[in-house]
């Protein structure tokens, strides 16, 4: 894959961050594991320094790291580069990024216009990432994270004039740039793909942006997300009767090794077991039919039967 350009987000006041980053690359290329031509540093914009707008209700810092990845498109543009790749200066690449991320190239569509290296797959209740069996990628629905991604040919102007709808955004004005990206993806304003697993990660330390992070982070991808893999192993829906045994069942499923998808809620009961409750199935089922009415009191086993 042939990228035109790496860039490096970085604040000027973070020396550190720029030091380690390129510690960091010289160790994956003195391994042979270094995939990149290296990085142009591109200058963020400060949020302490520029401040946002009024509408703007997420911080200095996100309203920075909006206009910093504006920048980056802005160059990519006016060099009219094809393929860029984006990185935040807290990123971490795993001591195999060479062999990981020849992979993910090789197993990408060629109808790609947005590519995640690194991320968080949200609201996988609603409609989780599409994986392709047997490829290392899968097709988004809605990415956050903007540490790692990269954009090719017509993805880069589409996502600089979405970033650019300003009167869209401020109808959402706690949205990061990140959740424009992912409204994007959602309304399939440009073709999205994520690496699954996801193989960039988080750095440690204190966010410039939000809330710091304790640890290296790698969010986990589709593939480990139960619910985008149920076609490896049928699915199994435990329903019936309020009341009739299906939450104790659930549990027992899921003792016996049987993966709950993401929006299971587990309830103690006072006993020696607790019940699981899958509460989007539970909310699903009942939009679409409620159980019968009845005039008097019966028992589950009844109203099992009616169901």
């Amino acid at each position: 894959m042939k990228i035109d350009q790496c860039y490096l987000v970085n604040l000027a006041r973070r020396k550190d961050r720029r030091d380690s980053f390129t510690e960091m690359c010289k160790r994956l290329d003195d391994g042979g594991q270094y995939p990149f031509q290296g990085f142009k540093v591109m200058p963020a914009i400060d949020g302490q320094l520029c401040t946002p707008p009024s509408w703007f209700k997420q911080g200095k810092g996100a309203w920075g790291c909006y206009q910093s990845h504006l920048r980056v498109l802005e160059d990519a543009l006016h060099n009219k580069y094809d393929c860029i790749l984006i990185a935040e200066d807290d990123v971490v690449f795993p001591d195999d990024l060479k062999d990981r991320f020849d992979a993910v190239a090789r197993d990408v569509p060629d109808d790609w216009e947005q590519l995640y290296l690194g991320g968080h797959n949200l609201f996988p209740h609603r409609h989780s990432p599409v994986v392709i069996p047997g490829k290392c990628v899968a097709r988004a629905f809605n990415v956050n994270g903007t540490f790692c991604y990269m954009l090719r040919g017509s993805g880069i102007a589409k996502a600089y004039a979405w970033l650019n709808k300003v009167d869209e955004w401020m109808k959402w004005p706690r949205h990061h740039v990140d959740h424009r990206y992912g409204m994007a993806h959602e309304s399939k304003q440009w073709v999205a793909y994520v690496a699954s697993p996801f193989i960039i990660g988080h750095n440690a330390g204190t966010s410039d942006v939000g809330k710091g992070r304790e640890s290296v982070e790698y969010f986990s991808g589709p593939a480990s997300n139960p619910s985008t893999v149920l076609h490896d192993q049928p699915p199994i829906f435990v329903l019936g009767a309020f009341r009739g045994g299906s939450s104790i069942t659930a549990r027992i499923l899921e003792c016996l090794g049987v993966q709950m998808l993401p929006d299971q809620r587990r309830h103690s009961v006072g006993n020696d077991y607790e019940t699981v409750e899958d509460q989007f199935l539970r909310h699903w089922i009942t939009r679409c039919w409620r159980e019968p009415g009845c005039s008097r009191p019966l028992s589950p086993a009844t109203r099992s039967l009616l169901v």
